[in-house]
């Protein structure tokens, strides 16, 4: 049987990692196949002139027709699935047998069937033994009632086969070394820029324990913690590097940190490589990692990504988090002293949250960023299924009165034109695109949360002390501040921020047109916008400083090396209070010079 796996395009954005999900499935299956193939959308897309969907729809069926395969898997995204299911009837009209899987269709195995009738099969759920037993059956001609987790037609109904058991994850062999055969790792490393370390995504295990009503991948593996041995692990590292250079390391897990025990040995076991590489992982704040951090770091950690979610106790409730917000900004910061870098990320839009609850995550994700965090991200609250909070009855309730959110379609769709036979495709079927459709708000509409995410994921990132002052100094929230600007100027394009654009002053001068505005139309007192303002001004000297643009006319030496910037505010006292407990307004006012100095984030206050 020649089987041939598809990974549709995802959103192209600079090197394209390996596929990592279709690469553990291929391992499963080599040796009960005739062929195996991989048609990587992203790949294909990484140059630019080739990023269109003639272009895909042309070189997937030359595939197809070359390799003229006897079954066709695909993996889906939410972001991707409407295009998926273009490339579905694309094979089917050639009487070919296709099989979805992955985090959307493998979550909504029915659901998928019901909406793309060229679909013959869906996995639902972990799909590594499924679609070993299935391939095996369609090739010897068995009865496919034995398939665990097979979803199908029969009889005029949409018959689904009961669960196998989970997958005992010391079987995984080395994916990478056992798939090298059909896929090329050269041929990704290529679309890294030269001088920047190599990345790459590598499985640790699957599940979280825990039961935050938002998450979907902890329902998807049954809240069920499971890990490969640390040899494992460790054996993945050492190939990957030995015979690719590949020097920095995604460990793919849920949540990683659980078992303090696991982590104690994963380190001892990279360590004793001996090889200067590095990894990330994902973890908790209320975790008691810190004991662990400095073994972590001699280990080669670079990286944590936390999931804050809300700097709100209520919310934190209400979403079966449970974290304490002042618990989690001192956890960050342990982290960032023991010389791991930290990525946080709030979840924003809940049915219940108020504009007060939001800002208070915007003033958290400030004072994170201030405190060290390399990346503070914010992201719509979305309906994906399994999550708690997207299936059954709590699912319809919330899509009453939701809306076809146009701004995310736009912002993770594959492609800069949204074909509009796949938008009616998801306007039709907002169960099944329920990730499309955002739920009503306390602190917003659908379409200014939206806004939020993109507005304030930039102005964290760039601006973090302006934000924070005007989160903390107007008498009004700053997301009614920033809902009553988007009333007066009309809502942000995807591209007036680019993520993926490398001219990063071209984001900030959007930003810094969007921050003025908003303290110009501001209830404040005088004291406070003249603060603000003094924040604002040294934040974009700063900004051009660092990436090297004109300086502003009232710089008194401006160099490579060195800057000195005149200030009427007196930021290493805004600094020490956005850590602690902020002094009053008048305490903050200069006049002082600010020295900056090139490849130092040490600031200088000399008094005038």
């Amino acid at each position: 049987m020649r089987v041939l796996l598809v990974n549709p395009p995802i959103l192209p954005a600079g090197a394209v990692p390996p596929p990592l999900s279709i690469a553990t499935l291929a391992a499963f299956i080599l040796d009960i196949c005739d062929e195996v193939r991989v048609f990587d959308a992203d790949l294909l897309f990484f140059d630019p002139e080739q990023r269109s969907r003639t272009s895909l729809n042309e070189n997937f069926d030359h595939v197809v027709e070359d390799f003229a395969p006897d079954l066709v898997l695909f993996t889906s995204m939410y972001n991707n699935s409407a295009l998926t299911a273009a490339l579905i009837a694309r094979v089917h009209a050639s009487n070919l047998l296709t099989v979805g899987g992955g985090p959307h269709f493998g979550a909504q195995p029915k659901e998928a069937l019901a909406n793309i009738p060229a679909l013959d099969f869906v996995i639902a759920g972990e799909g590594e033994t499924a679609t070993r037993a299935l391939i095996g059956a369609l090739r010897d001609g068995t009865s496919l009632n034995d398939v665990p987790n097979l979803v199908r037609r029969l009889d005029g109904t949409i018959r689904q086969n009961p669960k196998g058991p989970l997958l005992d994850l010391t079987e995984i062999p080395n994916v990478w070394e056992k798939t090298r055969g059909i896929i090329d790792l050269q041929e990704y490393a290529a679309t890294i820029s030269p001088g920047a370390y190599r990345s790459i995504y590598v499985e640790a295990g699957r599940g979280c324990p825990f039961s935050c009503n938002f998450c979907a991948p902890a329902q998807f593996w049954d809240r069920i913690y499971r890990v490969k041995s640390p040899q494992q692990i460790s054996s993945e590292l050492q190939y990957l590097f030995t015979k690719f250079g590949y020097d920095a390391f995604i460990l793919v897990h849920d949540l990683l940190t659980v078992d303090p025990k696991f982590i104690r040995a994963l380190s001892a076991e990279v360590k004793a490589l001996d090889l200067p590489i590095r990894w990330m992982a994902n973890s908790r704040t209320d975790l008691a990692n810190a004991r662990e951090f400095d073994m972590m770091v001699d280990a080669g950690c670079w990286r944590l990504f936390y999931g804050i979610d809300s700097g709100a106790s209520r919310i934190q409730t209400a979403m079966g988090k449970g974290l304490d917000p002042k618990e989690s900004f001192e956890v960050v910061k342990s982290a960032i002293r023991a010389g791991i870098g930290a990525v946080c990320s709030f979840v924003i839009g809940h049915p219940d949250e108020t504009e007060e609850e939001l800002s208070e995550s915007i003033k958290l994700g400030a004072r994170l960023k201030v405190a060290g965090a390399e990346n503070v991200q914010f992201h719509r609250l979305r309906l994906f299924p399994p999550a708690p909070i997207a299936v059954g009855s709590r699912l319809d309730a919330l899509l009453e009165d939701a809306t076809l959110d146009e701004t995310t379609l736009r912002l993770e769709y594959p492609f800069r034109d949204i074909a509009d036979d796949e938008r009616e495709r998801i306007a039709a079927d907002p169960r099944f695109y329920a990730g499309y459709f955002s739920p009503r708000s306390a602190a917003g509409l659908p379409e200014e949360i939206s806004q939020a995410e993109l507005f304030f994921t930039q102005g964290v990132a760039f601006s973090p002390l302006t934000i924070f002052a005007l989160a903390t100094r107007s008498p009004h929230s700053i997301v009614a501040l920033f809902r009553a600007q988007l009333a007066r100027c009309g809502y942000i394009d995807r591209y007036v921020f680019d993520p993926t654009d490398v001219r990063i002053v071209r984001n900030w001068v959007a930003l810094k047109d969007r921050l003025i505005e908003i303290i110009d139309h501001a209830d404040l007192s005088d004291t406070d916008r003249n603060l603000i303002e003094g924040i604002l001004a040294y934040e974009d000297a700063r900004m051009r400083f660092v990436h090297r643009q004109e300086p502003t006319a009232d710089a008194i030496l401006w160099g490579y090396q060195r800057a000195v910037i005149p200030s009427e505010v007196r930021i290493d006292r805004v600094l020490e209070g956005m850590l602690d407990e902020p002094p009053k307004p008048a305490d903050l006012m200069g006049p002082v010079s600010i020295i900056l100095e090139a490849g130092s984030s040490q600031l200088t206050i000399v008094l005038r």
